[in-house]
């Protein structure tokens, strides 16, 4: 469903008392769009990257007008109220979101895990740039889990 309040709404409904939801989603910026602050925090690790390992791995862009209207027409249903998703739980279900972290993996995972063996230590440094950026608040996956009294 593509509006979250008639989604929440609709799950809350259908659940029995004492039943249970579970939401464990992407709450980053709508469509996939990267905000600024984001892609150059992400560029920085790659940056730290290159320079442990000696690699010249592409660089994430920011997006642009064209980027959006891309990303629009590839897949339509693709996150295009995810910044939205924490305020409706909250009106919905009293509840928190917690964050998991994912920001620097969802932005850089398919650029630096394909370059590299998978017990390789740029793997690990990127773990660790996410876990740092969650420490900071800065994250794109949460979870609740929610109990219908």
């Amino acid at each position: 469903m593509p509006d979250i309040d008639q989604a929440l709404a609709w799950s809350v409904e259908r659940l029995n008392p004492g039943g249970w939801l579970m939401i464990n989603d992407y709450f980053g910026p709508n469509r996939l769009q990267w905000r600024r602050d984001e892609v150059e925090h992400c560029n920085r690790v790659l940056d730290d990257i290159d320079r442990a390992h000696g690699t010249k791995l592409r660089r994430v862009r920011h997006s642009n007008i064209l980027t959006r209207l891309r990303m629009r027409h590839r897949d339509p249903s693709e996150a295009p109220h995810s910044e939205k998703i924490a305020d409706a739980i909250r009106r919905h279900l009293s509840a928190a979101v917690t964050p998991v972290g994912g920001l620097v993996m969802n932005i850089l995972g398919g650029i630096v895990v394909p370059a590299f063996p998978d017990d390789h230590s740029a793997i690990a440094a990127l773990v660790a740039a996410d876990r740092a950026a969650l420490a900071q608040g800065q994250w794109h996956f949460g979870f609740t889990l929610w109990q219908k009294p």
